[in-house]
């Protein structure tokens, strides 16, 4: 196959590629071409029926990004999955006569890689930016999360030491008691030498309860402590990282109030001094 000829014919072989994609989906979830073309209908864009089915049989030979767009969510599947086959395909023709592996494909499609012999296309693009902005702003909300339930854990295990502590103390204060009973004691102290043995016994395990239970608090107040550097940590790199998309003139993506009110809290006064309110706050209903 000559150049010319497979650069002509790949719009027509990647429409075909998709319209296979199409088929393969819609009769997984045993769909009529009319009940998806009524799903079509109902997201705001209208494909006949007999479109989808001169589509797949191969009459037509083009397909729009919207089409590609619109059917995606009507099989509830990503658009990706559409336009490159990963899982049922060993190698896809991204571009013409340049074959990769589908789940490559994606991954330039989506902008984490390059095909080869292209410039790194998105070493000057806002997407790698706000990705890192948005890894950091999920990674800051699990931080503070878990802090929370680490100082519930902390305060938990402080009251376990208390406790164990106050039994330790309570039964040196019977073993001290008996054994002053047994100094004053001019009878037979047989039954006291026994009750004194079986004190010493539990005083002894109290005691080695008790370290027990304050080095397990330690260590809690330790990782606690972890916890509120690494909050500090991420907030900074949040804050540089938001920076870093408003200096380039990209838009900053939104934030939850609270990871906002973490950043405000923790980064460094010169980066703050530099940054803008986030153009958006996240709603209730997107904070899941």
């Amino acid at each position: 196959m000559t150049q010319e000829s497979s650069d002509a014919g790949w719009p027509a072989r990647l429409a075909q590629s998709v319209a296979a994609e199409v088929r393969r989906h819609r009769q997984a979830q045993r769909l009529s071409a009319q009940q998806l073309s009524d799903r079509c209908a109902e997201l705001g864009m209208p494909i006949q029926r007999s479109v989808l089915a001169n589509l797949e049989s191969g009459r037509r030979t083009t397909v729009t990004v919207a089409e590609v767009l619109v059917l995606a969510e009507a099989l509830e599947v990503a658009p990706a999955a559409l336009i490159f086959p990963v899982g049922y395909s060993q190698e896809v023709e991204s571009l013409p006569s340049v074959e990769v592996s589908p789940l490559r494909a994606v991954d330039w499609l989506s902008g984490y890689t390059k095909l080869s012999g292209f410039p790194k296309h998105h070493s000057n693009s806002p997407l790698a930016a706000l990705r890192r902005h948005r890894e950091l702003a999920a990674e800051l909300r699990t931080a503070v999360s878990d802090r929370e339930r680490l100082r519930s854990e902390a305060l938990l295990a402080q009251r376990r030491a208390i406790d164990a502590q106050r039994r330790h103390d309570h039964l040196r204060v019977l073993v001290h008691g008996l054994e002053y009973e047994l100094t004053e004691s001019a009878e037979d102290s047989g039954g006291l030498d026994a009750e004194l043995v079986k004190r010493h016994i539990e005083a002894a395990a109290a005691e080695a309860e008790s370290a027990q239970a304050a080095q397990a608090a330690e260590f809690m107040e330790y990782k606690v402590e972890a916890t509120e550097s690494g909050i500090t940590n991420l907030a900074r790199r949040l804050a540089k990282a938001q920076k870093q998309i408003e200096e380039n003139g990209w838009l900053a993506p939104p934030l939850r109030e609270d990871v906002w009110e973490t950043v405000k809290q923790r980064a460094d006064l010169e980066t703050l001094a530099g940054l803008r309110t986030p153009p958006a706050i996240l709603g209730e209903e997107e904070q899941g």
